[in-house]
Order: structure tokens, then sequence, then C-alpha cells
């Protein structure tokens, strides 16, 4: 017996939605936000206050692949491990390039980038090393990584004669673009 098209039509439909509402409900069960089994008491959440050494207005922001993180604040540089803020310092001997941080970039081979008022400065393994290209050098104003791992800043304030845009090569700033 062959049914009317319209009923196989409705019994088509009411298949499909069958088999819709089913799957919605087996892979909504999964997607849950919390473990119903669970108590919201025994989630974990640390709010950090000025007490226990974050600061009130910190600026950039970035994190190494050693899982640190690191601010800028009006008092220098700071570093959180997870649980505690440090204020970090120079190795002895040594200071960034210039006073004040603009900027800051956690490099894919550890590095951290440091962009200040006076110049780029680079802490690696515990190591400072200064990118300066004049004695009073222009302020770093970003700093980004491209895909291949190459390092890009972008000055300001120049007084060199020089472009804007640098490439990290080694130990130097290439200057890409002439000063318009």
């Amino acid at each position: 017996m062959v049914l009317p098209e319209s009923i196989q039509k409705a019994r088509l439909l009411n298949f499909s939605l069958s088999r819709g509402l089913f799957l919605l409900f087996v892979l909504a069960s999964t997607a849950w936000a919390v473990d119903l089994h669970t108590l919201i008491s025994q989630y974990g959440h640390t709010a950090w206050r000025i007490q226990d050494g974050v600061v009130s207005n910190p600026g950039a922001i970035t994190q190494t692949t050693d899982g640190y993180i690191w601010m800028r604040t009006a008092s220098g540089l700071m570093r959180f491990d997870g649980v505690k803020f440090t204020p970090w310092t120079a190795p002895s001997g040594k200071s960034l390039a210039g006073n004040g941080i603009s900027t800051l970039l956690g490099g894919r081979d550890g590095s951290l980038w440091i962009g200040t008022y006076g110049g780029l400065s680079r802490l690696k393994n515990g190591e400072l090393f200064n990118y300066k290209t004049t004695p009073n050098s222009p302020g770093i104003n970003n700093i980004i990584e491209d895909h291949a791992g190459a390092i890009w800043v972008t000055r300001y304030h120049l007084n060199d004669g020089r472009g804007s845009l640098c490439r990290v090569e080694g130990d130097k700033l290439l200057m890409m673009l002439p000063r318009a």
C-alpha cells in the first residue's frame, strides 16, 4: 500500500525532528559549564590586592614562555609567578635602555622585550641587552614578533635622522624606512 505524499512528508519530518531533538539532548548534556556534582565553593578563585603586591594601575602586560606575567608599573617592572608579585631589578651594573617602560612583548624564544622611553631592551635567561641607536635614543612605541620569529619595533621622538620602523638583527636595530 502506497501512502499519500503528504503523509510520507509528515512521517519524514517527524522522524527528522525526533532525531534532531535526541542529538540536541545528548550533545547538550556534555556541554554544562560546571560539574553538577561540585559545589561552587569548591572552585578556587584568588583576588590579588594592593596589599598582596599588585599595583593599582598596571600598564603594558605580557607573558613569557616560562609562565611569568610581566607588568609595566609607574615604579618599574613587576613579575608575577601565579602566587606573588615581585619588583624586577636589573642585573648588577646594568640598566634598561631608558627611563620609563612604554611596551612589553614576551617572545617565542623566552625573551622579554622591553620598550622604554629611550630604546629597546631584551631580557633573556637573566641577561639584559640594550639596543640603542644614539646616546639619546628614540623611544619605543610598539614591539611585535612576526610568523618567522623576527622582532619589529616602531620608534618615536626620532632624533637620529632614521625611520620609525625597525627590525632586530642580532645585536642591532635595522631601520627599514627612511625618515620622510
